[in-house]
């Protein structure tokens, strides 16, 4: 085997697996991503009780755009005149609701503006009352993990650059190899 060639070898597994690595872990953040946007939907107006498994923040949607149950949904962004929000815990506890107006999320065909959140300290049930006047509408109570995606992504692009430059700089390492050994035969 020439000399030179091992280190070739070596640089291309390297720039291929970095790639691969990263466009799993990019493809796996979209999809979470895509998932996580009709999770815990229900109608308004109405209550909705579900299981919080870890404590954080969580954040309450009004899904203007978006398919509930086989039926689509389509409204203004802004949520009606008159609704009051109240999140309680299975202990009866009322949890603070903290105005947040200021997300949005538009993924396929369903788009959401933020309403407000809640922190919850610990796993609970929670139980989601929303009342007032209005037509049914679809509301939805999802984690905020943005950080948490965005993170991924960063990495993902880090490690294919990462691993692009050390798997290139072996490609080019063993080609000058090759070609130092072909000067002295």
């Amino acid at each position: 085997m020439k000399k030179g060639l091992k280190t070739i070898i070596a640089g291309i597994l390297i720039f291929l697996t970095a790639v691969a690595l990263s466009v799993t872990l990019l493809v796996s953040s979209f999809s979470e991503m895509i998932k996580s946007s009709g999770a815990n939907q229900f109608l308004i107006p109405g209550s909705n009780k579900l299981k919080v498994e870890e404590a954080g923040r969580y954040y309450l949607w009004n899904d203007y755009q978006t398919i509930f149950k086989g039926e689509s949904y389509s409204f203004s962004s802004k949520i009606p005149n008159g609704l009051k929000f109240e999140f309680i815990d299975n202990n009866g506890n009322l949890l603070p609701f903290i105005s947040s107006t200021s997300s949005t999320s538009n993924t396929g065909s369903s788009n959401k503006q933020s309403i407000g959140y809640v922190d919850i300290a610990s796993p609970t049930e929670i139980e989601i009352l929303v009342n007032g006047e209005c037509s049914p509408r679809v509301f939805s109570f999802t984690p905020f993990n943005i950080f948490e995606i965005v993170g991924k992504v960063f990495a993902g692009i880090g490690g294919m650059m990462i691993g692009g430059f050390i798997g290139i700089g072996l490609c080019v390492w063993g080609g000058f190899k090759m070609h130092e050994s072909s000067k002295k035969a």
